[in-house]
């Protein structure tokens, strides 16, 4: 099963870059707590690989809150990937 094996190198990928970066919740509230649900600040890690973009939160997440203007930085950050994935600047 390709799908299963490429889920499996997904999956030992992501833990690997949570345990290493120390990615996920970091017990921190910049903003203040958004809602009753909020879990605080995640520190999370964008890959490129092979031809995807994947995004690392280091734990199960159910919805996310950004400012403007860290939306607008995200949104560069995705862009940038999507040209260094098309050979483009890195």
């Amino acid at each position: 099963m390709p799908q299963d094996d490429a889920r499996q190198a997904a999956d030992t990928r992501a833990r690997h870059l949570a345990k290493e970066h120390g990615l996920g919740a970091t017990g921190q509230y910049p903003y203040g707590k958004r809602r009753p649900d909020d879990e605080g600040e995640l520190k999370t890690a964008l890959a490129l690989v092979n031809d995807r973009i994947e995004w690392h939160f280091g734990k199960s997440v159910t919805w996310l809150s950004l400012p403007v203007a860290e939306a607008r930085q995200l949104a560069q950050m995705l862009l940038a990937l999507c040209d260094q994935a098309e050979g483009g600047a890195p």
